[in-house]
């Protein structure tokens, strides 16, 4: 009370100025910040859906110019130019199969000629209502269809068959067809051009599919007239829609003037169901946007279409903001379509939003606490965080050794100032390992650094190369170094890009593990994928060398499951971050083990039992490797059932897994004769099949000397 009468003291008025100062700085800070950030956040969200637009632009017309080309190749050779018959082959048949083949997005290809005419070739694999509609063997992967523009009372319709060889399945009988390409869309469209164009969206006469035509005329021998057209269906832009997808709200569709859908995630939502104004059949049309019963994508194409829109930006929907783009695709590829993506912008906004909120209470709560002593903790702490970034700057130069030397009274102070300590000394330590890579997977694991392990469920990879001594030894050190480095990056992306560690290089050779220092609940599923994709990025490799005259290098993968010493051995000025036991000793004998078999990829029955059905294997032997104890079943792995096409097993490689499913039953059940004939049947399939040579000569050694009666299958290898 003496304050009010002598004057509140200097120190009560500096503090009661810092604290209205601070607080109303605070709070205009917090609300600056939180404004200027939401629009940055904003106009970033603006700038990434023009680059999300245009990155699809790019890429449709990435899918769409090889086609463009092709058609400009195509109406440029002889053989499309001369008129179909019913009584031989089109001189085009083989090269536009050929097409479809190699260009797996094309459902079809066609010649239609001024006369009436028309010659039709389709893709049938993919498409198997549509093989089923037309009767057709269910091997063929083919159709090719022959109008000819005779009288249509009488038939001039033909369809034959043929397999993924090109060779003949059957014939249907002649049919009579009112169909004219002279009056089909595709055909009026490339009229219009000497180029290629690509049609609106519509539905296919033949298979009653929706999809585009890229068509082109051309000018043939003796005045006759065409135009050749290359199919897509809707089927295909739906995946391609499915894969630009950027975030798990985000929509992205394709959409014209008339508001009609031409292309969308799901491909069942571009198409309807209308009745026909000519014969009140029902017939199937393009969907409408009005038709996905959406509001943010009604509202999206609303405000388009009446001229209230503006590239990025924000509207509401049921309380809810949303931001938009929308993009007009070339009329090369698609005329009058526009790309519309719409994201919810609590998805940029709401973790700004929560911070601000949650830095307003903080700021708040440790101003009122803070009251009685703020200026002096104010000054100490100032003077602890100058200290501390410095600090944080040297650890940003690399500069690791000394303690940290900060002084505060405040826990949270202290805390911080333990934890850069430890940061420091954990970087200092973990700078001595080597690949840098695995250093970065044991800070984010939360991995200790000091000596020890522990014993942990591993999946083991091994991978060598086969000869690589022999090579070594032709090439200059140069050209072998730049060579292993090549081959080493290619599949420690491989291993990096399914969760693994490597633990070193040994040469040319590779020791990687899952389920460490990061546990990972699959780890074997993720290692068997890692597998697939080194043995993928071999072949490549190899087939670059290979154009270039270089030797090839074949690598051999082993993979084991089991359990293994895991952690840091070595001293206090080096350690080595590595996996211990027999468990890893068998995994390499599992990799040594391929030569045997003639496989790329051996596995342990350990390894099989944490897999799932999504990979293709196959039972080699039971074996018990030097220093193995218990036997062991070694199964190949071959690929995957569905997934990328490059990892799936060839329909040639699955009929010989056919063949070989009983091999192994009946080795151990000692039927030998039985066994040899399989072997033979494979050998006749696959001529160079080493496994099927193996089993061949150790029944001729069994049937000469037979095993004891304890004998249950199991090959001893008393060698490594």
């Amino acid at each position: 009370m003496n304050w009010f009468k002598k004057g509140i003291p200097f120190h009560i008025n500096l503090l009661s100025i810092f604290l209205m100062v601070v607080g109303t700085l605070c709070g205009a800070l917090t609300w600056y910040n939180y404004s200027a950030n939401s629009a940055t956040a904003i106009s970033a969200a603006q700038a990434l859906l023009e680059q999300v637009n245009q990155k699809i632009i790019e890429r449709f017309q990435r899918a769409y110019d090889p086609i463009f080309s092709l058609t400009d190749i195509v109406t440029s050779i002889r053989p499309i130019k001369e008129l179909p018959a019913l009584d031989k082959l089109h001189p085009s048949q083989d090269y536009l199969r050929q097409i479809l083949s190699h260009n797996p997005q094309v459902f079809a290809v066609y010649i239609g000629y001024d006369t009436g005419d028309f010659f039709y070739v389709v893709n049938l694999g993919p498409e198997a209502e549509f093989r089923k509609s037309l009767n057709a063997p269910e091997e063929a992967q083919y159709g090719v269809m022959t109008v000819l523009a005779n009288d249509p009372d009488i038939p001039r319709k033909r369809w034959v068959f043929l397999d993924k060889n090109g060779f003949s399945l059957g014939v249907h009988p002649l049919e009579k067809t009112e169909f004219d390409p002279r009056v089909r869309p595709w055909y009026i469209n490339a009229l219009e051009t000497t180029s290629a164009k690509a049609s609106e969206l519509y539905v296919y006469s033949s298979s009653k599919k929706p999809g585009v035509t890229i068509s082109q005329r051309f000018q043939g021998d003796d005045e006759i007239d065409g135009v050749f057209g290359v199919d897509m269906t809707v089927s295909h832009f739906a995946h391609f829609l499915q894969q630009q997808k950027f975030s798990a709200s985000s929509q992205l569709l394709f959409f014209n003037g008339k508001g009609e859908l031409t292309a969308h995630p799901d491909a069942s939502k571009s198409m309807r169901v209308a009745t026909d104004e000519k014969n009140g059949n029902p017939i199937l049309v393009l969907g409408r946007v009005a038709d996905l019963h959406d509001p943010i994508v009604n509202e999206l194409f609303f405000r388009h279409q009446y001229g209230f829109w503006k590239n990025g930006m924000v509207f509401e929907v049921n309380g809810e903001k949303h931001i938009g783009q929308i993009t007009s695709v070339p009329d090369k590829y698609a005329k009058d379509t526009k790309i519309a993506i719409t994201v919810p912008l609590s998805e940029f906004l709401g973790p700004i939003s929560e911070t601000g909120k949650n830095s307003l209470i903080f700021a708040a709560i440790a101003l009122a606490l803070a009251m009685p002593i703020i200026l002096i903790i104010s000054v100490r702490i100032g003077k602890a965080l100058r200290e501390l970034v410095a600090e944080t700057g040297r650890i940003r130069q690399f500069q690791l050794t000394g303690p940290v030397k900060v002084s505060s009274a405040v826990s949270e102070i202290k805390m911080l100032t333990q934890s850069i300590g430890a940061m420091k000394s954990a970087l200092n330590t973990f700078g001595q390992y080597v690949p840098k890579a695995l250093v970065y997977q044991l800070i984010e694991s939360g991995k200790g650094v000091g000596l020890g392990g522990d014993r942990r469920t591993l999946t083991l990879m091994f991978t060598d190369v086969s000869g690589f001594t022999s090579m070594s030894e032709t090439m200059s050190a140069e050209d072998l170094t730049y060579k292993i480095s090549e081959y080493l990056k290619h599949l420690t992306i491989a291993i990096f890009d399914n969760n693994g560690t490597i633990d070193k290089y040994i040469g040319d050779s590779i020791m990687a593990f899952w389920n460490a220092p990061a546990r990972l609940d699959d780890h074997a599923t993720h290692a068997c994928r890692a597998a697939l994709g080194c043995a993928l990025a071999s072949r490549k490799l190899n087939e670059q060398w290979r154009q270039i005259g270089q030797k090839e290098m074949f690598t051999r993968i082993g993979l084991h499951t089991g359990e293994a010493v895991v952690g840091n051995i070595g001293s206090t000025d080096r350690m080595d971050y590595t996996a211990m036991g027999a468990t890893v000793n068998q995994a390499a004998r599992i990799e040594a083990l391929n030569t045997i078999y003639g496989s790329q990829i051996l596995i342990t029955n350990a390894v099989l039992k944490q897999i799932g059905p999504e990979f293709v294997t196959r039972m080699v032997d039971k074996v018990l490797p030097k220093g193995v104890k218990e036997p062991v079943e070694l199964h190949e792995l071959l690929g995957l059932r569905d997934g990328p096409e490059a990892l799936q097993v060839p329909e040639a490689r699955m009929r010989e897994l056919e063949i070989w499913a009983p091999v192994i039953g009946l080795y151990q059940a000692q039927r030998w004769e039985e066994v040899k004939e399989i072997c033979r049947r494979l050998l006749e399939l696959v001529p160079e099949s080493t496994l099927a040579t193996l089993y061949i000569r150790r029944c001729e050694q069994f049937q000469a000397n037979p095993p004891p009666p304890e004998w249950n299958g199991t090959q001893v290898f008393l060698r490594k």
